[in-house]
């Protein structure tokens, strides 16, 4: 039997809030699908209440964490870029409301990036499927866009459930079974009468990607309760227009259109230029991107009651 879904309740800031979505145009202003995505996360997870203690796990650089706690952004994240390779940071332009408490990966090279920018309390390199922390010594764990990475999922949920304590939550953003049908060029071939082609497109991006778990909002529901975990709810994010014009700008990027226009070459001349204090290439930019993403916001970037790109899930313990 379908389950309808349950809506979240606004815990805190509303999510038609585009701060927060702008704060990530402004950090990928090079990487115009990332910041797509990331920006509709953080609008939705801006609104879900992380008591501390929280555990941060696939925490990669710390970027997103410091979007999402930044107390106050001066000039706009001026001083604080990422840039093809590493990231390029001066004097600290943002102030985190409360860092997060830990944040845990299982590649090491990001995690002096996310220790540098004082995304968390402490950074751990560690696999999630064996968190090397005591039974109830978090409020909250949260997997922004990474246990669809983590082939061993049933491990990864028993893990969260152990080190939550009771009444604690593990928040989850995860692309849905259906991310697949609402890709660019999947709609394209699906229009032209070709759904072999639709969905073997659809495979090779989730290849491409490395979603090992893509599942229905019913299946993580029943595997989350298999868990242990007593209270569940979704809802869905970015609209099937929004995943289309994420997946053109991913698929630009990668077949070469954004080496030109947003290639390494044209990223070192926005870090000298800034460096020289000239500011207007990226101010341009990112003023483009504004106008090109404002049709976006609001409805498109939320999902249907039933469909949509992205999950956003809250179970309680």
């Amino acid at each position: 039997m379908r389950h309808e879904p349950t809506r979240l309740a606004h815990e805190g800031k509303a999510p038609t809030n585009s701060a927060f979505f702008y704060r990530a145009l402004q950090v990928y202003y090079h990487y115009p699908w990332h910041a797509l995505w990331r920006g509709v996360e953080a609008m939705a997870l801006a609104r879900i209440a992380l008591t501390p203690p929280v555990l941060d796990i696939g925490c990669g650089d710390g970027i997103f964490a410091v979007l999402l706690t930044a107390n106050s952004i001066e000039r706009d994240f001026d001083d604080f870029r990422v840039y093809h390779g590493g990231i390029a940071t001066s004097n600290r332009s943002y102030s985190l409301e409360r860092p997060l408490d830990v944040g845990l990966d299982l590649e090491w090279p990001s995690l002096p990036k996310a220790s540098a920018l004082h995304a968390y309390r402490l950074t751990i390199c560690a696999d999630a499927s064996h968190l090397p922390f005591k039974n109830e010594s978090f409020s909250t764990v949260l997997g922004n866009s990474s246990v669809e990475h983590m082939p061993p999922l049933s491990e990864v949920i028993a893990e969260t459930w152990r080190v939550l304590k009771p009444g604690g939550r593990l928040v989850l953003t995860v692309p849905t079974t259906t991310l697949g049908q609402h890709l660019f060029f999947s709609r394209i071939f699906a229009r032209c009468g070709l759904p072999a082609w639709a969905r073997r497109y659809a495979d090779a991006v989730n290849r491409r990607l490395a979603h090992y778990n893509l599942l229905s909002a019913d299946e993580w529901r029943a595997k989350l309760a298999t868990a242990g975990f007593s209270e569940f709810s979704y809802e869905y994010l970015l609209s099937s227009r929004a995943v289309a014009t994420w997946d053109l700008l991913r698929f630009a990027d990668e077949a070469g259109l954004g080496k030109v226009t947003f290639g390494r070459g044209v990223r070192v001349l926005f870090y000298l230029s800034d460096k020289l204090g000239i500011t207007w290439p990226r101010g341009l930019t990112i003023s483009a991107l504004r106008r090109c993403f404002r049709p976006l916001l609001g409805r498109e970037m939320a999902g249907t009651s039933s469909d949509g790109g992205v999950l956003l899930i809250v179970a309680t313990k």
